[in-house]
């Protein structure tokens, strides 16, 4: 995230941060998909003692918040607005899929932590992978899910 953006991004309550990164993380993919996500992030603040906001918007941890993300400026321009109160695009399945009961999703992902698109690179999470330190749980769209191995 760019710096002079964060004011915009940090404008948006906690619901709005994880309705943005479920859109911008899992849109296009099946609902289920989304909610997975969703768990994710509800999962990591849960874990780690955070915010969402904290979650969501910390560094390296989301790629729709790099600037180099091909959507970044679509978030951000959803995000101005959002904060404004003037969003009057279309987030239904994203907000359905923060706001839904997902115990089940959450089950069926073992209360992953992180996930990603496979075979993409990240030479952090793919040492994690290959130490056992993250273990996969499920696959579910596009994205294969992970969670820390207990110590």
């Amino acid at each position: 995230m760019k710096p002079e953006h964060r004011p915009i991004f940090h404008a948006l309550d906690d619901s709005e941060a994880a309705v943005l990164t479920i859109y911008g993380e899992a849109r296009g993919e099946p609902f289920e998909g989304m909610q997975a996500v969703g768990c994710v992030i509800a999962n990591r603040a849960e874990r780690w003692r955070k915010t969402i906001k904290q979650v969501v918007f910390a560094p390296n941890q989301f790629s729709c918040y790099l600037s180099s993300d091909p959507n970044y400026t679509r978030l951000l321009l959803i995000a101005e607005e959002m904060a404004t109160g003037t969003y009057r695009g279309s987030l239904q399945q994203s907000f359905k899929a923060w706001k839904d009961d997902s115990r089940e999703v959450g089950r069926k992902i073992d209360y992953a932590t992180f996930y990603r698109v496979p075979g993409t690179k990240n030479p952090w999470f793919d040492k994690q992978v290959a130490i056992g330190k993250l273990i996969k749980t499920a696959e579910i769209g596009h994205h294969e899910f992970f969670k820390e191995k207990e110590v």
